[in-house]
């Protein structure tokens, strides 16, 4: 069990210092891979710190509680699911409560698809796309762009 309490720094970009569990956080293949060279680099008395930029801490806390979730009830199988009945009930609530904290919660769950895709958290990325697929998926062109906030589009639609 003590590998179960190995614990890693991760770092935001606006520097927040998160502790995760080491194994649980290997749900990455991003951080799966700088963890063998972080290993493989540094004496084992020093808790390793890895930076992650372009991640918010508000968000990387997310993928921290989505991995210490999958870690603790499902190990560190991560494939990707083929269809929705794969989507376990944990992670639906995940994104409804993601997408509930605040106004535009939908952009929460983009950043969390960047932040999942860039990490290499497959699993992750596709629950957030899908979600995000279904709510626009009858929305024309204008009120995707508005969905999303894209106003560098706007101006090329409206002018069309």
């Amino acid at each position: 069990m003590s590998q179960r309490s190995e614990m890693v720094t991760l770092v935001s970009e606006d520097g927040k210092e998160l502790d995760v569990n080491k194994e649980a956080i290997k749900l990455s293949g991003v951080i799966s891979g700088l963890l063998e060279q972080v290993d493989s680099n540094e004496d084992d008395s020093e808790k390793p710190r890895i930076p992650i930029p372009g991640v918010k801490g508000h968000i990387l806390e997310k993928i921290i509680n989505y991995c210490n979730y999958h870690y603790e009830n499902q190990g560190t199988d991560n494939h990707e699911f083929i269809d929705d009945e794969d989507i376990d009930s944990w992670d639906l609530n995940l994104i409804m409560d993601i997408e509930q904290e605040k106004e535009n919660g939908h952009e929460d769950i983009l950043d969390v698809a960047i932040a999942a895709d860039y990490l290499n958290i497959p699993k992750l990325f596709n629950i957030c796309a899908r979600h995000l697929a279904r709510k626009i998926r009858t929305y024309d062109a204008e009120q995707i762009i508005k969905y999303f906030y894209l106003p560098e589009k706007e101006e090329t639609v409206t002018t069309n």
